[in-house]
Formats: C-alpha cells, structure tokens, sequence
C-alpha cells in the first residue's frame, strides 16, 4: 500500500524491494530525491553483502518477491553475504516469466554477471526450490561447485521418478 501511496502521490513506481535499500522514511525520501531515482531493476537482490563467506542465494516463492527473507538474512550471521532472488517482471516493464528452466537461466545469468564464479549456495522457497534445483544443474553441467541447494516447504515430486528435477539433483557426480 506504501508503495501504490508514493507512485499516486509522486509518479515515481519504486518496486517493493526498495523497502530494502531504505528502509526508513528518510532513507525513502532520499531514494526518492537522487536524479537517476533507482538502479536499473534487476532479479539479484542483496539483502545482507558484508561477510566472508560464499555468498548465499535464494529464490523467491510464487509471489516472486524476496521481502520474507528479510529476517533470513539476518539470522544467518553477520558473515554470510546474502542475496534474494525475485522475478523478473514485478517492475511492470517487461515480461514476467512462467517456466523454471527460463528463471533459472536467468537467475544464473543475473548472478554471474554481478561477479560470482562459485562455489555456489542455493537455496528457494516453495516454487522457488524448484528454480534453485534447476539453477545448480545448470552452473555443476558448466562445471561450477554447488555444495548445498536448501528446499523450504518445496514439494520436488517423487524421489523415486528419475524425470524429477531432485531425482536428476540427487544423481549429479
């Protein structure tokens, strides 16, 4: 509702994850007042960048949005840098996507063009665990690491049907 005030108010549309980026009012007002407004959009969200260790990322849910890992990437420690995932599509300017393989070919793209070489931790939520699985297929078939892909509440279908993208995770070398 924020959100929808500002954009009837200002005719600025900030995306929901600027909540993020500034999360005050005057941190807001500031974000709204700079010239170029907001970086360019982009699905790779960082959430918490300091720390020593590999980055940590995670996919959206069905709502495509990576607000709820807020408290996440809080709780996972001052040295874990933590990056959310959110779909292509929420800035209304251009198309969302509706198939797996399409967001997580361009999850790994957005992840690899920011400077990431691996390893790589992967983590989604509900549908978004199914992205994350496809996504470390794709970076271990470049031959990226991929050391751990966490599921919350993801449903991958049979463990005993080989056509299963967990089926196809669990057999990788």
């Amino acid at each position: 509702r924020l959100m929808h005030s500002l954009e009837q108010a200002l005719g600025k549309r900030l995306p929901i994850t600027a909540l993020l980026q500034a999360p005050t009012i005057e941190k807001l007002a500031a974000l709204l007042q700079e010239q170029d407004g907001l970086q360019e959009w982009s699905s790779l969200v960082p959430m918490r960048m300091s720390g020593d260790k590999a980055p940590f990322f995670c996919v959206h849910g069905i709502g495509g949005t990576v607000l709820r890992f807020r408290e996440l990437a809080r709780l996972v420690g001052d040295d874990q840098p933590f990056y959310g995932l959110q779909a292509q599509g929420l800035d209304g300017k251009v198309p969302a996507q509706n198939r797996v393989e399409e967001m997580a070919a361009h999850y790994v793209e957005e992840v690899q063009s920011a400077g990431f070489d691996g390893p790589f931790y992967l983590g989604g939520y509900s549908f978004g665990g199914m992205v994350a699985l496809e996504m470390a297929h794709r970076l271990r078939a470049e031959g990226y690491e991929v050391p751990l892909v966490i599921l919350l509440d993801t449903f991958p279908g049979s463990l005993k049907s080989t056509g299963s993208l967990f089926g196809t995770y669990l057999t990788l070398p």
